[in-house]
């Protein structure tokens, strides 16, 4: 076995260098739980702030800064879907017409992005009712709401 880190060159059978790699595999190890260590804490800090971390939702992007926002103009090249589609899609479910014959006019979502959506009340009331129990969506929905009184 050869360690590469330049501790050792190799373990032999008569176990010369076990120690050193046992010793290197630790180091490495503690390391590694300390790295994830702060990683989970750099995004449970992001969090606390109120940026969004990990994919983002249909129907709504980050900004910069990783704030949510709800989308309004969506790139259909890069596969976009905005908030507003996602609700008139949701209401055309609601009005008993199959998942599968609203996501064929839907362009970049799927039925099964749609069943999943639909299928989840909490999601479901982000779109259907602008509510959310996840402050980060709140905030885009409130934002989204004020914008849109004032047009």
């Amino acid at each position: 076995m050869a360690i590469t880190d330049g501790w050792i060159s190799e373990v032999r059978p008569d176990g010369t260098g076990k120690l050193i790699a046992d010793i290197s595999a630790a180091v490495a190890e503690e390391e590694r739980r300390r790295l994830i260590k702060r990683v989970e804490a750099g995004v449970a800090s992001a969090q606390e702030q109120g940026k969004w971390t990990g994919r983002v939702p249909t129907g709504f992007h980050h900004n910069d800064d990783g704030y949510l926002q709800v989308l309004l103009d969506p790139d259909r090249e890069a596969g976009e879907v905005g908030y507003l589609e996602v609700r008139r899609a949701l209401e055309r479910v609601n009005d008993d017409e199959s998942y599968r014959a609203v996501a064929r006019d839907m362009p970049n979502l799927t039925r099964q992005g749609l069943m999943k959506i639909d299928k989840d009340p909490a999601r479901r009331g982000w779109y259907l009712g602008a509510e959310a129990d996840d402050k980060r969506v709140s905030t885009a929905l409130d934002a989204f709401a004020e914008s849109s009184e004032t047009r």
